[in-house]
């Protein structure tokens, strides 16, 4: 398989995604021209950009190839076995968390392939994200623990009376935890920056419920999974074919108007403006927004074309950081987020998690390590 992603492959799974959503809708419009010479291409684009269920789903419609098609269901059917197993575990987090009175959401993952198709598969395979109250966080971490889960492997930050944890708890919002091949991503905010997202009594408050097996599951609403769903794309610079796809989803079920956040009105006009852009959007999406998006997601969609092609792009690391504060800072309302997006350039998480220098190091060890290690990279 090749290493890098084609062009002309992303834009054919582009096409693509465009012409599947829209048949879903029954929507009457050309089918794609996949005159793909080689299908290896494609099938990698395909899968780096975590859309395999949705062109399989209509694969009839799209008109695949034979030999695309195969593989796909080869690709899916493993994935759906994942997923169930993904899905179970998860279950079995809630119910641990329930039993020991720590409210709960699940956001993303299952819960979101649930709510916006009905198919708890409809995403593929990924980790769980379950959120708490910020107060709940070192309850929950030590409920997990009881119940066979460990911090992942090289990161050795735990609650604690430190700055390590302290300084974490401030500028991160998650904290990944394992067992087996089971991944917990336990969040104590949406995002990293809180602006323009509902603090977790608000979602709570308006939370929604999604039937995964026999159980309700509680969940963002689906005001509150489009926003952060419009917000998640922008943290990760639109490069995610699937997160385009989310937002469109949301976007679709959106019966009535929706009081956007002003933290949030930038992040959803751009993303709108390049889900259109990148695989259309639904005619009931929101007007207001999309005549916004026009304005403002013009630039946006230019910047990132090349990661949209590829999400692994490399850029050099000063222009990276230059960049990730530049897409921070259009997002952020007030000090304490613009101080998270410079922290999270001058002194990232990983940094004091005792990845690499053990666990809670101190303040001088750990600015050391960090000069040392930007230095060498700038001198690259």
């Amino acid at each position: 398989m090749n290493a890098t992603v084609d062009p002309e492959a992303v834009g054919a799974v582009r096409a693509a995604t465009r012409y599947a959503l829209a048949s879903q809708r029954g929507n009457h419009v050309p089918p794609p021209d996949l005159r793909l010479a080689d299908s290896e291409p494609f099938l990698f684009a395909a899968r780096r950009h975590r859309v395999e269920p949705l062109l399989l789903a209509c694969a009839d419609a799209v008109r695949l190839p034979s030999v695309i098609r195969t593989e796909l269901e080869n690709d899916v059917r493993q994935e759906r076995l994942e997923t169930l197993v993904a899905a179970r575990n998860l279950l079995a987090v809630l119910a641990a968390l329930r039993a020991a009175g720590i409210r709960a959401l699940a956001v993303k993952g299952v819960a979101l392939a649930v709510q916006t198709t009905g198919d708890f598969a409809a995403r593929g395979v990924g980790d769980s994200d379950v959120w708490v109250h910020p107060a709940d966080v070192e309850h929950a971490i030590l409920v997990l623990t009881k119940n066979g889960y460990r911090q992942r492997v090289g990161e050795t930050i735990s609650p604690a009376p430190t700055w390590n944890w302290r300084y974490s708890h401030w500028l991160g919002f998650e904290i990944v935890l394992e067992k087996g091949d089971h991944l917990v991503d336990l969040h104590w905010r949406l995002s990293a920056l809180a602006s323009g997202l509902p603090d977790f009594d608000s979602a709570w408050r308006r939370r929604g419920t999604v039937r995964i097996g026999d159980v309700d599951v509680p969940t963002l609403s689906l005001a509150d999974a489009f926003v952060h769903s419009c917000r998640h794309a922008q943290w990760d610079e639109w490069a995610w074919v699937r997160n385009l796809v989310d937002v469109y989803r949301l976007a679709e079920r959106l019966a009535h108007p929706v009081p956007w956040p002003g933290g949030s009105y930038a992040a959803i006009a751009r993303t709108l403006a390049i889900t259109r852009e990148q695989i259309g959007l639904p005619p009931n999406a929101p007007r207001t927004i999309l005549s916004e998006g026009a304005r403002r997601g013009v630039l946006a969609i230019a910047e990132n074309q090349q990661l949209i092609i590829d999400p692994f792009t490399q850029r050099d690391y000063l222009s990276a950081g230059v960049r990730r504060i530049g897409v921070g800072l259009r997002t952020c309302r007030g000090a304490s987020d613009v101080a998270r997006v410079i922290g999270r350039e001058i002194l990232p998480v990983w940094t004091v998690s005792g990845r690499i220098l053990g666990e809670n190091p101190g303040i001088g060890k750990v600015a050391a390590m960090r000069i040392r290690e930007v230095v060498g990279r700038l001198s690259r």
